[in-house]
């Protein structure tokens, strides 16, 4: 039984739905949020790999979708990934960003969203 649903609901019920993401590696469980609401942001969650074309294509279809790589399938094995998917108009968020160094790679790069949870300094 999913919660997505109900978690979704949460999310409208308090107003959030323009400051909400919903993040998955599950592009089911994605489709699943677009279903409750058009307004909330998703991103698709994403380990080395360079998206399916699949996935490109749903996000890139959604308008208000992200792919949210970690950090270094953008410094490292992928280096055209944020050029690629901006010009498909796909934003690109990169989680695990623990270093200044690597943020401001990221940055060079044209990321202009990123996640940590790096606490005191740094970033």
């Amino acid at each position: 039984i999913s919660d997505i649903g109900v978690m979704v609901q949460l999310v409208k019920d308090n107003l959030m739905e323009k400051n909400c993401c919903f993040c998955s590696f599950s592009l089911p469980d994605l489709i699943e949020v677009r279903n409750h609401s058009q307004t909330v942001k998703i991103a698709l969650l994403k380990d080395a790999t360079y998206p399916t074309q699949d996935e490109i294509s749903f996000l890139e279809s959604d308008g208000n979708a992200a792919l949210m790589p970690v950090y270094d399938s953008v410094t490292t094995n992928n280096p055209t990934l944020v050029n690629d998917m901006y010009q498909r108009g796909i934003d690109v968020i990169c989680y695990n960003v623990w270093s200044f160094d690597i943020a401001q790679q990221l940055t060079n790069k044209g990321v202009t969203k990123l996640i940590t949870d790096y606490y005191y300094g740094g970033l």
